[in-house]
């Protein structure tokens, strides 16, 4: 599984770091700047407009943190929700009211969402195995 990371924050980058080294999975593309120390079995490309995700056919899934500004963080988390891209979101991602807006939009859509919080960790580590 090809995985895009925007947003990183710390939760994101110690998620990264938990992917084993023989994992079929990779992190194939950083939407902003990479830190340099990204483990080695990862391939990045790096780009700026992650307006392309909402059309990618060569990324699976988003891994996002929070650290981007709150009024461009809820407009990626809607659109990414609303194309339907299964998403591992850093915990807590937004405000309450912006969760149950996303809430709405993955029962409509039946996309994945699922939290990245450090009692979940080796959970989000199993079920992305699975996909």
């Amino acid at each position: 599984m090809k995985l895009a990371v925007m947003n990183r924050d710390q939760r994101v980058d110690q998620w990264i770091h938990l992917l084993p080294e023989d994992s079929p999975h990779s992190v194939d593309v950083v939407y902003g700047a990479m830190s340099g120390n990204e483990p080695t079995q990862t391939i990045h490309r790096e780009r700026t407009e992650w307006e392309s995700l909402l059309h990618a056919t060569d990324v699976d899934a988003v891994v996002m943190g929070h650290d981007a500004p709150t009024d461009l963080l809820h407009e990626q988390l809607t659109r990414l929700a609303q194309a339907g891209l299964p998403m591992l979101l850093s915990h807590p991602i937004a405000g309450i009211l912006e969760c149950f807006s996303l809430q709405m939009i993955q029962r409509e859509t039946g996309g994945l969402i699922y939290p990245l919080v450090e009692a979940c960790d080796e959970d989000a580590i199993a079920l992305i195995r699975q996909w």
